[in-house]
C-alpha cells in the first residue's frame, strides 16, 4: 500500500520536472543559437531558474518559473568594448563643426532684471504681514427658562 502511494506521488510529480527541464533546455538552446557561449544556470531562493549568458558583445539574464514556464525577466546589456568612456550624448563625428561661435545664448526674461525693475517703485515689504483675525463664532441661541417645582403652588 505504501509502495503504491509513493509510486503514484513520484509519477504525478515527474511531468513537472520534465516540463521544467524542457523549458530550461529550450532557453539554453535558443541562447546558444543566438551566439551566447558562456551559460550559467542557477536556482533562486524562490525556486525560480536563473540563466546568465555571455556572448562577445552582450550579457543576458533570463529568470523563469520552472513550473509554469513563464519568463519573469529577460534582461540584457551591452558589454563594454574598452573604446567607450561612457554614454555618448552627442556624436561629434556626425557632421557639424567644432566652432562654438554659432551657438546662441538664450536667456529668459524672468532671470534678468532691467533698471526699471530695480527702482524704488517696489512697494513690497520684507516683513510678512499677519493674517487677519478669525471671525468670532456665533452665539448659541437662548434657551427658554424652565419653571421650578416650588413655583407651581403645590403643598410642601
Amino acid at each position: 500500500m505504501l509502495r503504491r502511494l509513493i509510486m503514484t506521488l513520484v509519477l504525478s510529480v515527474a511531468p513537472l520536472a520534465v516540463a521544467a527541464q524542457s523549458v530550461e533546455d529550450s532557453i539554453v538552446a535558443q541562447l546558444r543559437q543566438q551566439g551566447f557561449t558562456e551559460i550559467k544556470i542557477t536556482h533562486t531562493l524562490l525556486g525560480r531558474v536563473r540563466i546568465d549568458a555571455t556572448s562577445k558583445s552582450l550579457y543576458r539574464e533570463v529568470v523563469f518559473n520552472p513550473t509554469t514556464g513563464e519568463v519573469l525577466r529577460d534582461y540584457w546589456r551591452q558589454l563594454s568594448t574598452g573604446d567607450e568612456v561612457g554614454p555618448i550624448l552627442i556624436d561629434p563625428s556626425a557632421g557639424g563643426s567644432s566652432d562654438n561661435s554659432s551657438s546662441k545664448n538664450v536667456t529668459t526674461g524672468s532671470n534678468t532684471a532691467t533698471p526699471s525693475q530695480t527702482s524704488s517703485e517696489d512697494h513690497s515689504t520684507s516683513e510678512p504681514s499677519e493674517p487677519p483675525d478669525p471671525p468670532e463664532p456665533p452665539e448659541p441661541p437662548e434657551q427658554p427658562e424652565r419653571s421650578s417645582s416650588s413655583d407651581d403652588g403645590g403643598d410642601n
